[in-house]
């Protein structure tokens, strides 16, 4: 048997699209009774309007998850910037655990600091007011007092509207700034930082303070998944594959 970790991230899974759906399956299928971990970093979902949405679509990703966790794999859930209403709700019906952001976690006895990576984009300085403002506990249980209806309404305006954002802002105000890097790195001693959201796949290797760190950065999920494959001799493998590849 292998023994490994999985790690995804931004899969954006939402009903209308249906080929990112069947990857996520297809993953959750192959990795059954090979892989005893699987991590996900962020973004899940398009978005999540809240633990009550019972719409058929939510109900099944739901489903899926806990027939993992059912499997034997320990399943672990960290907020991203399109999901980060996800609550106790989904995470007992999942049998996840939920992390927080940044959180440091032992990969066969490799210290590694895991992140969605969005507070890692201070050079997008409107996007960390929002992200500070929309993270408060009082306007979340507001919005979340809301009818269902009127949250996925405003759920659907604010993804336009940060559609929108993103058409006037250079794609370097988006990425990772190099000193929130390292930053992060040197306040959690970690020499491996794994995040997702910027969508820009890298292995980097930097020095810093006369040391060697490494970072990596996982995909989005569209016509092709992608997932980060960690071993006990601390190997890792970065895949994207399709609905006819074999995981094993």
């Amino acid at each position: 048997m292998i023994i490994r970790t999985a790690i995804i991230s931004d899969l954006h899974l939402d009903s209308n699209h249906e080929e990112t759906y069947l990857l996520f399956v297809h993953l959750l299928k192959q990795i059954q009774g090979n892989t005893e971990r699987l991590y996900i970093a962020g973004d899940l979902f398009e978005k999540w309007i809240g633990d009550d949405d019972n719409s058929p679509f939510c109900l099944d990703v739901v489903q899926q998850l806990k027939n993992l966790s059912d499997s034997g794999v320990s399943l672990f859930i960290m907020h991203g910037n399109r999901d980060f209403l996800l609550g106790k709700g989904f995470i007992e019906s999942t049998q996840s655990q939920l992390l927080s952001d940044p959180a440091v976690i032992d990969l066969y006895g490799e210290k590694v600091l895991l992140s969605h990576g969005d507070l890692l984009c201070t050079d997008d300085r409107n996007y960390q007011i929002l992200r500070r403002t929309v993270r408060k506990s009082w306007l979340q249980k507001i919005f979340l007092a809301l009818p269902l209806s009127l949250r996925s309404a405003i759920g659907h305006r604010m993804r336009k509207q940060s559609q929108y954002a993103q058409l006037n802002k250079s794609l370097s105000v988006m990425d990772a700034n190099p000193k929130a890097i390292q930053k992060m790195m040197s306040r959690y001693e970690a020499d491996l930082l794994i995040h997702g959201h910027t969508h820009r796949p890298n292995l980097q290797i930097f020095l810093s303070s006369g040391q060697y760190h490494r970072r990596i950065v996982l995909s989005d999920w569209g016509s092709q998944g992608n997932v980060l494959f960690c071993y006990p001799d601390r190997r890792k493998e970065l895949r994207f594959f399709s609905k006819k590849d074999s995981l094993g």
